[in-house]
């Protein structure tokens, strides 16, 4: 399954003190309803079993970015939006950087693999 979806917040915004809780920002929520409503318009079904997910990110700009602090609210929204149960069934993950684009954007292609790649894993 491939999907092409916004940039997703770093994981700097994704979350936010409130007293002693920590919460998913107002920008955080935005992406997880956009994701959401992505994989319902395109009739996503749910995968099951373990997963590799491979995922282009397109930057807006040249401004330095960790890659990896897009993950956990892309990865996450994902879930939210039903494409898989929970992120520990996912096995591999492949993240690369690609050309700038206006607005920037990511790539993302999720495979079920073919069994589970260690048969203690709980699934």
């Amino acid at each position: 399954m491939e999907l092409s979806l916004p940039l997703p917040p770093s994981a700097n915004h994704y979350y936010r003190r409130v007293g002693r809780a920590t919460l998913i920002s107002r920008t955080g929520r935005e992406y997880r309803a956009a994701v959401k409503a992505a994989l319902l318009a395109m009739g996503a079904p749910s995968v099951t079993g373990p997963l590799t997910v491979l995922v282009t990110v397109f930057p807006p700009d040249r401004r330095r970015r960790d890659l990896d602090n897009l993950l956990k609210c892309l990865l996450d929204s994902l879930q939210h939006g039903g494409l898989y149960r929970d992120d520990s069934m996912i096995d591999r993950i492949d993240i690369r950087r690609g050309q700038c684009t206006r607005g920037g954007g990511v790539h993302v292609t999720v495979y079920a693999l073919p069994g589970p790649v260690c048969s203690g894993a709980a699934r």
